[in-house]
């Protein structure tokens, strides 16, 4: 009890959950009293009662946050109180939302039970979005429905943009998830630069318009950090010989067994995803400042378009050893030797979707290149300031391997001496471009296929030229 107009009324907390009932008709709200016959009242307001003598008071307080706060699963009921599914996650919800039978969709809706269960989450900002006087006409079940569910989709795709999340079998989502990690450690020298990139790309939407208005993303990545290499190296006991040619500590790698619990979360990731892969490596070392590990450790392309989810999965497990084989190769050595380096590497591997269109047999980008802040050989105009960009059509082996592709300094893009003359555009004009093709399906390990400009002329890749 509690005083009113000096007095301390029977009543007094009966008086003050109608009050709030009538003001706020769907909020849960439940009565604690030592008497049991203010249970009736609370009926009537309506509110849970418990009682404060009992002996299950706890249970029944932790069971009103459960049911009617939103803490725990959501379970989905029908207005008669079946449940028909449930969910822990705001994947999981999303999901459901899809699904559940219109009755069960318009009872929560209508009692606000959508709008409370998000609220429990601090998804304040959802929580009113998903409230029943936001979601329009309730009884439109096939409406409501792709409101609900696009309005949480918004929200957990702008949860997980810009950052590295941790890879989940249970819900995973590639349409969300933009960069996820499998493994313990680090994720090497490469995978921090891409994060890095992804972290500015989501940050650069809030300071300039044109991020607003177009918008620009890395490809969909997963790494797995350096302990499952140190597991697969410790597990298969593998310290090949370093007098050995680099084919045989290759077979030595893909004899090897990832351990169990990588080769899981492998086949939960690849069941997600059905576009090429690249395969590609990111050491600890690599990347660095200074004495960058760049260009040396192998790259596998796969076309990741077999029938067979077995077979799938075998291309990419025999991508990844091939990737952790490098490390011992004879390349990878000479250079830390070079430099003074000591054996002491670690690898994490880099799985990320290929970027690009199928043409027939045939999957490459329109274009494809390198940017760079510094021009270290301006011309004319130019500053070294400006930069300097290579473009070409295809995968950017073209530009890495130092092949004919274009080049411009942003401050003057209509600028380039290279194609001053007739001649000069005959000499320095790109003539083929490397794709990826999608004709066989075994893996390619570092190499794509060549193709000339002529024949291809009839796709919609070239015709941009």
């Amino acid at each position: 009890r509690f005083p009113k107009n000096g007095e301390e009324p029977a009543s007094a907390g009966y008086e003050l959950l109608s009050e709030i009932r009538s003001r706020v008709p769907d909020l849960p709200l439940l009565m604690l009293s030592s008497e049991a016959n203010n249970r009736d009242l609370a009926h009537r307001i309506p509110a849970v009662f418990i009682e404060k003598t009992s002996r299950c008071m706890a249970e029944k307080l932790h069971d009103f946050f459960i049911r009617h706060l939103g803490f725990g699963d959501f379970i989905f009921r029908t207005p008669e109180g079946t449940e028909v599914g449930r969910a822990s996650t705001l994947y999981e919800f999303e999901q459901r939302l899809r699904t559940v039978p219109d009755k069960s969709l318009r009872y929560h809706a209508r009692y606000n039970h959508f709008s409370n269960w998000v609220m429990a989450r601090a998804e304040v900002s959802l929580a009113a979005r998903l409230h029943k006087e936001q979601v329009g006409d309730i009884d439109d079940c096939s409406a409501l429905r792709k409101d609900l569910a696009a309005k949480v989709h918004v929200l957990r795709e702008s949860r997980q943009q810009g950052v590295m999340t941790r890879f989940s079998t249970r819900d995973y989502d590639p349409e969300v998830t933009e960069f996820t990690r499998i493994g313990r450690g680090s994720v090497g020298g490469k995978a921090r630069g891409i994060g890095f990139i992804a972290s500015e790309l989501h940050q650069a939407r809030y300071r300039q318009p044109l991020f607003r208005e177009n918008r620009i993303k890395i490809p969909q990545t997963c790494v797995i950090a350096s302990s499952g290499f140190k597991d697969f190296i410790h597990l298969n006991r593998l310290h090949p010989d370093e007098h050995l040619p680099d084919h045989e500590i290759e077979q030595q790698f893909l004899a090897g067994a990832l351990p169990d619990w990588l080769l899981n979360d492998l086949k939960a990731y690849l069941k997600n995803i059905h576009y090429p892969l690249s395969v590609r490596s990111s050491s600890l070392l690599e990347d660095a400042r200074y004495r960058p590990y760049a260009g040396i450790y192998h790259t596998c392309m796969l076309t990741n378009q077999a029938s067979d989810f077995k077979e799938r999965l075998d291309r990419l497990v025999r991508a990844v050893k091939r990737v952790y084989a490098s490390t011992w190769f004879e390349g990878p050595r000479t250079y830390s030797r070079s430099i003074g380096q000591t054996r002491a590497d670690a690898m994490a591997v880099i799985i990320q979707q290929t970027v690009g269109r199928q043409y027939g047999n045939f999957f490459y980008p329109a274009i494809s290149g390198v940017a760079q802040s510094y021009n270290y050989y301006p011309v004319d105009l130019m500053q070294a300031e400006d930069g300097i960009v290579h473009l070409a059509t295809g995968f950017g082996k073209t530009v890495v391997e130092g092949e004919q592709s274009l080049r411009f300094c942003p401050a003057y893009p209509r600028h380039m001496p290279q194609f001053s003359t007739v001649e000069d555009m005959l000499n320095n004009a790109q003539r083929h471009f490397y794709c990826l093709s999608c004709a066989t399906e075994a893996e390619s390990v570092g190499g794509m296929t060549i193709r000339q400009l002529e024949e291809a002329v009839d796709e919609e890749a070239i015709q941009f030229l």
